[in-house]
């Protein structure tokens, strides 16, 4: 299997794949619902403790940061993630997104730095976190950094002020926004995941899909595949199709008769991986 290391891997279904052409839109999804939402929360233990240690040593701010501390992302339910991995033949991944009916979606890293850069909401491209001491400083200079902020909010003192401890309270919580969707604990480290994370969706944009009973709420965000449509849907950024395991002559057939339907060219590959249930 050949590697670019210019390239991101979306893996999806068979479904998945013919939304993603036929529509020219990835499906973002809140946060809070992703597989392994619970060690999202890993930032937010660390920073808390770390907050609440300058909190008490500069006690003229505890009160906003205590204010800030139940903001912290990713309580609130204001990021939306779509998933790629650097590696594009991926036994985990595989398992974990659609098996042996299973397709990896190449695109380039720039052109998927172009779509979160394009998002009206404002979003991110970029690559996950795994190591614990980077971590560790991530979080000490975003504490710092929000100290700082406070230290030099001078005016807050002045009559002239118009502010309120809550919305300095909200500057604070806002500068984990930036950090805390792209780290992930170090035991997932060979998902070399990168993300495209979209920051304060507007209410209007949220959609709902049904996943085994459970209502999970999603944004549609702009693919690269060279299809009409909207500016970003119209670049061409996708490079490769990587069929699942145990693929056959017929499925590669079928996807490069449907790439002919839709005007894209693109290279298409057969995973070398064996697939074990």
């Amino acid at each position: 299997m050949s590697h670019d290391d210019d390239l991101v891997y979306h893996y999806t279904d068979a479904n998945g794949l013919k939304g993603i052409l036929d529509s020219g839109k990835f499906w973002a999804t809140d946060m809070q619902y992703l597989n392994d939402s619970a060690e999202l929360t890993l930032l937010q233990v660390e920073a808390i403790e770390e907050l609440r240690s300058y909190a008490s040593i500069h006690l003229q701010h505890a009160e906003i940061i205590e204010l800030a501390i139940p903001m912290l992302p990713l309580e609130s339910g204001s990021h939306y993630s779509i998933s790629f991995s650097e590696d594009p033949d991926s036994l985990s991944q595989w398992r974990g997104y659609g098996g042996v009916q299973g397709y990896a979606i190449g695109f380039s890293k720039d052109s998927l730095a172009r779509v979160a850069q394009n998002d009206d909401d404002g979003a991110r491209f970029g690559s996950c976190e795994y190591d614990p001491t980077v971590r560790a400083a991530q979080i000490s200079k975003t504490v710092r950094d929000a100290i700082s902020m406070l230290n030099d909010e001078t005016a807050m003192h002045s009559p002239t002020w118009g502010g309120a401890p809550a919305e300095l309270a909200v500057n604070v919580a806002g500068g984990f926004g930036a950090v805390a969707p792209f780290i992930k604990h170090e035991s997932f480290h060979e998902e070399h995941e990168f993300r495209i994370v979209v920051h304060s969706v507007s209410g209007g944009r949220i959609r709902v899909r049904n996943r085994s009973g459970e209502l999970v709420p999603y944004i549609e965000v702009s693919a690269p595949v060279g299809t009409s449509g909207s500016e970003v849907a119209s670049m061409n950024g996708l490079r490769s199709i990587v069929i699942g395991p145990t693929a056959t002559r017929k499925r590669m057939k079928s996807l490069s008769a449907y790439l002919s339907y839709l005007g894209l060219q693109t290279t298409i590959e057969l995973s070398s991986t064996p697939y074990l249930p």
